[in-house]
């Protein structure tokens, strides 16, 4: 981590694949590039431009007064881990990833990442979005309704579209991310629940927490295809559905759940066994 500043008219050019961390207020005014590696800004660039080249990586929680633009395989990952990130106005070109980190087990204030962008937002046909829970334990579903802001605009939208597991994310629609059906707005007027106090006037990308599919223990397993059809043959590997021997399924490794187990006998005294024939305990 380099605590100092930097002035003048040079320009900074981050090659290699290791870390570099700025912590100082920097003026100069020369181009950004971040050709390899991390760079990882904690203090201020002032308005240098600064390019993310392919394998590269922006990250931190300082600010950068000048241009972003991230070029195809080049990432842009607010924090050290969850964290704001003020950046001047931002491309995405295709090919380009937006990393965005979320903690399920922290403080909903602080559960994740945001991107605040002076200007205007461009993404590209083709930019990938990633999520990545941080929480050791299994992830806790988010409650119903919360709202996450990825990014804050101050300018424009160019209306181009993230890319989520293949597949172009239109403004309201969905995506699943650890269990949680998602729904992305790209124009929303008003931000989330994260980072409220480095908000901007303008525009957000916003994620909103919807039901959780993760099964309950009480749910009947999932059914499944059948192995005689051609489309589950397909699934399951076979070039000839026709032909296809599929091994038998496992037995359930689970107990029947809640209400589903059988009642557990009482054992009775002999003593009593004249007036209570029998009975039994519905466990719960």
């Amino acid at each position: 981590m380099y605590a100092g500043g930097l002035s003048g008219t040079g320009s900074l050019i981050k090659t290699g694949p290791g870390d570099l961390g700025l912590s100082g207020s920097s003026s100069y005014n020369g181009p950004t590039s971040v050709a390899a590696g991390w760079l990882s800004v904690k203090g201020s660039l002032g308005s240098t431009a600064v390019t993310v080249a392919n394998t590269a990586e922006l990250g931190g929680s300082g600010s950068l007064g000048g241009s972003v633009l991230v070029q195809n395989g080049g990432r842009v990952a607010p924090g050290n881990s969850i964290e704001s990130l003020a950046v001047g106005a931002t491309t995405f070109e295709a090919g380009a990833t937006f990393a965005h980190e979320v903690d399920s087990a922290a403080a909903i204030g602080v559960a994740a990442d945001l991107l605040v962008v002076g200007g205007n937002l461009s993404i590209a046909s083709g930019t990938l979005l990633e999520f990545t829970d941080l929480a050791s334990q299994a992830a806790t579903p988010f409650p119903v309704g919360t709202v996450f802001a990825l990014v804050n605009y101050t300018g424009s939208w160019n209306e181009g579209l993230f890319t989520v597991g293949g597949e172009e994310l239109a403004n309201n629609g969905s995506f699943l991310f650890n269990d949680t059906e998602w729904r992305i707005r790209y124009d929303s007027p008003t931000g989330g629940v994260n980072f409220t106090g480095d908000y901007q006037d303008g525009s957000f990308v916003t994620i909103t927490a919807g039901p959780s599919r993760r099964r309950s223990p009480c749910s009947p397993p999932p059914r499944r295809a059948s192995p005689r059809s051609p489309a589950a043959a397909r699934s399951r590997g076979f070039s000839n559905p026709r032909r296809a021997r599929p091994r038998p399924p496992k037995p359930a490794a689970h107990t029947p759940p809640c209400s589903r187990r059988r009642p557990l006998p009482v054992l009775v005294p002999s003593a009593w066994y004249g007036a209570i024939r029998s009975t039994t305990y519905g466990g719960s």
